[in-house]
């Protein structure tokens, strides 16, 4: 199980149960089955305190948490602690409260397909078909948590769209806003993927902020993210979500 992946029942009440999702999602960083092994390890909870701060991962494995989140009995509480990028938006999207601080940012993007090798033009087809399922299946989940129709979903995911705190309320992808007491995100927004809100654009550029340090945790969600294409291309054929 990876370090930066813990569940536990708070101290403070044992009707309470806290996960932290601090890294990758599948095979290279939370499998599915390690996360369905804590939550049943969590017993008899009447409520899931979700900490999210990942760059994503596989679609199938971001998924299958869902479902599993879904299915649990308990009042499921997620908070986005920085980052919640690619497929950890899908792990977001079980809560029944999504709470995200104001320097905090959702990447949603349409799911990709990792190729290496020799294929033929009927394999890639194949290929490109079950990439577009699972687009469906995104949608379908998204839909699940805002009141926006697949359309709209879908022209977000294929923007490969960054939206703060306020952007995600707004969208329906969130429900709350906390305000920011001590921390402040420093982000160099010219090594953002994706659409970078306009709003960030000019609340950074009116700050005079420097690039982000190494660090900072969109820098290392950026470096993440980048890091994940060179390891899922040595594993060969495999379908995840990365910008």
């Amino acid at each position: 199980m990876s370090r930066w992946f813990t569940a536990a029942v708070a101290a403070r009440d044992p009707r309470v149960g806290e996960i932290a999702v601090y890294d990758d999602i599948g095979f290279f960083g939370i499998t599915a089955l390690d996360f369905l092994r804590e939550v049943r390890e969590l017993g008899d909870v009447s409520r899931i305190n979700l900490r999210i701060d990942s760059a994503g991962g596989e679609v199938g494995a971001a998924l299958a948490m869902f479902n599993i989140l879904r299915r649990h009995p308990a009042r499921i509480h997620v908070t986005v602690d920085a980052v919640a990028a690619s497929a950890a938006t899908l792990i977001a999207m079980a809560g029944d409260q999504i709470v995200m601080p104001e320097n905090a940012m959702m990447l949603l993007h349409n799911p990709m397909a990792g190729l290496l090798g020799y294929f033929s033009a009927e394999q890639l087809r194949d290929e490109a078909e079950q990439t577009d399922r699972w687009r469906d299946m995104m949608i379908a989940t998204y839909g699940a948590k805002a009141p926006l129709s697949p359309e709209e979903i879908g022209t977000i995911l294929e923007a490969s769209t960054w939206l703060t705190a306020v952007e995600a309320i707004e969208q329906g992808f969130a429900d709350e806003v906390l305000p920011v007491s001590r921390a402040h995100a420093r982000v160099n927004l010219a090594s953002l993927p994706g659409r970078v809100p306009e709003a960030l654009r000019r609340r950074a550029a009116a700050s005079g902020a420097p690039p982000a340090a190494d660090g900072d945790a969109m820098a290392r969600a950026v470096a993440a993210q980048n890091a994940q294409f060179d390891r899922m291309a040595s594993l060969g054929r495999v379908a995840f979500t990365a910008p």
